[in-house]
């Protein structure tokens, strides 16, 4: 039927330019009708679902045989894009409507065409982030899903997106707004969790650092711009005083001390450290320490390389960095280290070589050369 009728026409062109009305007297290769173009090949049959050249450029043939225009347009797998002209676009990013929308997806998705016209998108299971030079000059990596679209906010390894609120805590990347995409590099993310409360009752918030593979820091200590710091699972920037099981570098177990009771034993497989609260927030503290744990204030000694002291240590004895002392009340204090009772007082300092010493109930004790107490009792010895 085709051929029929584009040969009747040509026979009526062949009339009509006799008469003088028309200038050509056979379809072939590109011609406008209905104020579009549609592209005829040497048979006189009208190209479908293919593409033409063009004077450098490539147009495309939609299933009725006119050239589509500002149309995203799938083929053998790939995407291409053709710009209000029809022609493909290269090298160049665009921004095409998300006609079936469904909840916390955008109104647009963006993609890029390469200098081939295909849109980057993500090829097999193995994620691959890919490196576009913006217009400043400067190259940033993006993430595309299997479909060409950028993907944006919080990304998992999949290169799938994370809606969620509490997102990050699956996703590997962050990729900023949808406008934006870039993928965060060597760089803090914060992350407000505008319906949970910390443990000061204030609005929780939390910090998280993307390493120069953008990557989210997850479950092991790093040092960044000089100072050392400690992530979760979740790679949550540990804040506070905290009982970690640790190998080497890495952070295999993680769990915030809020109360004494919290405190691990000093045989315990688990090691203190404490990451600051205040002006130096999130690093890693050594030395002395005075902590605040359910309103009451401990003193703490960490060694140069963060763990808390265990034992005795210039004098004193330390229980996982904490630092034993007689209440002030009571002046001295008994305080059992390794099976042994020793005697402290109100700064924690043994008590060596002491004859009835008198604590605040009265009690007196004696102490030999290491401490340890030999005597306590009502009467003195």
């Amino acid at each position: 039927m085709k051929n029929r009728r584009y040969k009747a026409a040509a026979v009526i062109l062949a009339v009509l330019t006799m008469n003088g009305s028309v200038s050509t007297a056979a379809q072939n290769g590109w011609v406008q009708e209905n104020n579009n173009w549609c592209y005829y090949d040497n048979s006189g049959n009208k190209v479908t679902d293919e593409w033409k050249e063009s004077n450098g450029g490539w147009y495309y043939l939609g299933g009725d045989g006119y050239m589509l225009k500002s149309t995203l347009i799938e083929e053998d797998d790939d995407y291409y894009y053709v710009n209000s002209s029809g022609m493909m676009v290269k090298s160049q990013w665009r921004t095409v409507p998300n006609e079936d929308r469904e909840e916390d997806e955008p109104e647009v998705w963006w993609y890029y065409f390469r200098d081939n016209g295909k849109a980057w998108k993500q090829n097999g299971s193995n994620l691959s982030l890919k490196s576009i030079k913006k217009a400043n000059g400067t190259t940033c990596k993006y993430i595309f899903d299997d479909e060409g679209r950028m993907q944006f906010g919080w990304v998992n390894d999949n290169g799938e997106r994370v809606p969620e609120d509490d997102a990050y805590k699956e996703a590997t990347y962050y990729c900023g707004d949808n406008g934006d995409g870039a993928v965060a590099s060597n760089t803090w993310a914060r992350v407000i969790l505008e319906d949970e409360v910390d443990d000061n009752g204030d609005t929780r918030v939390e910090w998280l650092y993307l390493g120069s593979n953008g990557k989210k820091t997850v479950g092991v200590f790093r040092t960044i711009n000089g100072k050392k710091y400690g992530f979760n699972d979740d790679g949550e920037m540990l804040r506070g005083l905290y009982k970690l099981k640790t190998s080497g570098s890495k952070i295999e177990e993680a769990e915030k001390i809020l109360e004494e009771g919290d405190l691990p034993e000093k045989d315990d497989p688990w090691d203190v450290y404490y990451f600051s609260e205040g002006s130096q927030y999130g690093t890693l503290q050594t030395g002395n320490q005075t902590i605040r744990l359910d309103g009451e204030k401990f003193n703490f000694t960490f060694r140069s390389n963060g763990i808390g002291l265990n034992g005795i240590s210039d004098g004193y004895i330390y229980k996982k960095g904490r630092k034993l002392e007689a209440d002030s009340d009571l002046k001295y204090e008994p305080a059992t280290c390794d099976g042994k009772e020793y005697l402290v007082n109100t700064s924690g300092k043994i008590m060596k070589n002491k004859k009835n010493l008198k604590d605040g109930n009265d009690v007196y004790y004696c102490t030999d050369k290491s401490g340890v107490i030999t005597y306590s009792g009502m009467e003195k010895q």
